[in-house]
């Protein structure tokens, strides 16, 4: 590989994204911002705000295995119903969103190093958008507002404003209250985003939680104690479903601008080989769509349930499985990614089956999600890294039935197919295909 070839797996800079913008123009929003305290314990209780989605309970969920939609071209061409995911089954998750590389019928090509490699990206990617984009923000918000109230302490002063203590009512707020943050602007829809229609509520959240910031004493009256730094026990962090489905939408639009010039390195010198070259000639399809599938607000979406296959002898060296990303902030506003793998033995032992004259385990996209995912897993986004081809022995246009949704470029998107045979020739080097 040549030295110009070796730059290209560090993400290129892009322009301002819409998500960019809007925390760009973040703004303090005072009157949808609130303290409440409760009449029967000693700490203050926050609420506030129009956010919805917790960076606590952010997924993201990275598959990869041999993916198959299980349709020959004569189902398709009548229109025949395939088994989608289910989302009313999936009853603890509250938002789904799903993208992936491969177009309707491609196949995708990758190294032995696919999973880690995307995974990496995405994990250094979301720490970047939540940490510099969003958390670095409301810091220099937050200062803002604590220059003002020093500012206001000073004027009280120079006024002669005889005080014993002079407790800014902003510096008690920054300390138990939800300071709330909210961009202006119109977004009504986006062309890279299946089934979500923006409501404009482009807002973030901070909750910051102090021990014993109130006590109460004889008669239930109330007095501040002194706030510490040390007094400090929780930080959280939320944002609105628009900003949110921004946010994804901005993780996605990243990794396909990765791709785009990772993936033709990928799939030099195989050109002569069909699968690969139609992989390559639908290169600008991929990760070109991010699909709402359940909550954000919007209604359900049926979608793809495809079918999984893994070859324990076969496919052991292509290092597939399922890598689970979750994240977090602490109270001092530093974003922690806790990454988890699954074997995909393990996932076929207990959600496949095992086809008795190939010795493949098959399972479905949906089984894998259930093996991966806990109760405490409410906003999850996946990245299917695995093949979406059909059923066929020769190269056909498909077109999928125009109800389902299903990677790629939507729901009727007109592809060629590739060759079930040409897909069982593994190469060590370049093979994480399936038909």
């Amino acid at each position: 590989m040549s030295s110009a070839e070796a730059t290209v797996y560090q993400p290129m800079e892009q322009e301002s994204t819409f998500f960019k913008q809007a925390v760009n123009s973040l703004t303090f929003d005072k009157e949808s911002s609130s303290c409440i305290t409760t009449t029967t314990e000693s700490v203050g209780s926050q609420s506030g705000g129009t956010n919805n989605v917790s960076i606590d309970n952010l997924t993201i969920l990275i598959m990869l295995a041999h993916g198959l939609i299980n349709l020959t071209p004569k189902a398709i061409k009548e229109q025949a119903s395939h088994q989608v995911i289910e989302p009313s089954t999936l009853s603890h998750i509250q938002n789904l969103a799903i993208f992936g590389f491969a177009p309707t019928g491609i196949a995708n090509i990758g190294n032995c190093q696919e999973l880690s490699t995307i995974s990496g990206v995405i994990q250094k990617k979301l720490e970047s958008l939540i940490q510099l984009k969003i958390d670095e923000s409301l810091q220099s918000i937050e200062n803002k507002i604590k220059q003002l109230t020093l500012d206001e302490n000073d004027r009280q002063r120079l006024e002669g404003i005889k005080s014993k203590r002079i407790i800014s009512k902003q510096n008690i707020f920054s300390k138990v209250c939800n300071f709330c943050f909210k961009a202006f602007g119109r977004l009504t829809s986006l062309s890279t985003v299946v089934n979500y229609t923006f409501n404009n509520i482009l807002s973030v959240c901070k909750n910051i939680s102090t021990s014993s910031v109130f006590y109460s004493y004889g008669g239930g009256k109330r007095k501040f104690n002194e706030i510490t730094d040390d007094s400090i026990i929780t930080s959280s962090f939320s944002m609105s479903h628009d900003m949110c489905v921004l946010m994804l939408d901005d993780l996605r639009s990243s990794i396909q601008n990765f791709d785009r010039v990772r993936f033709p390195i990928i799939c030099q010198g195989l050109e002569h080989i069909p699968v690969y070259k139609e992989a390559l000639n639908y290169c600008h399809e991929r990760c070109r769509k991010l699909y709402i599938v359940k909550g954000f607000g919007s209604g359900q979406l049926p979608f793809v349930n495809k079918h999984f296959q893994y070859n324990r002898k076969a496919d052991k060296q292509l290092n597939m499985g399922v890598v689970k990303l979750k994240f977090s902030i602490d109270s001092n506003g530093n974003v922690n990614s806790n990454t988890r793998n699954y074997d995909p033995r393990y996932l076929m032992t207990k959600a496949g089956y095992i086809d008795p004259i190939t010795g493949s385990w098959w399972s479905s996209m949906q089984e894998w999600l259930d093996q991966c995912l806990e109760p405490g897993d409410r906003t999850v986004c996946i990245v299917d890294l695995s093949c979406s081809g059909i059923v066929c022995e020769k190269q056909t246009l498909v077109e999928l039935p125009g109800d389902v949704q299903s990677l790629g470029g939507g729901g009727v998107i007109k592809k060629k197919s590739y060759s079930r045979k040409n897909t069982r020739k593994n190469s060590k080097q370049k093979s994480i295909r399936k038909n």
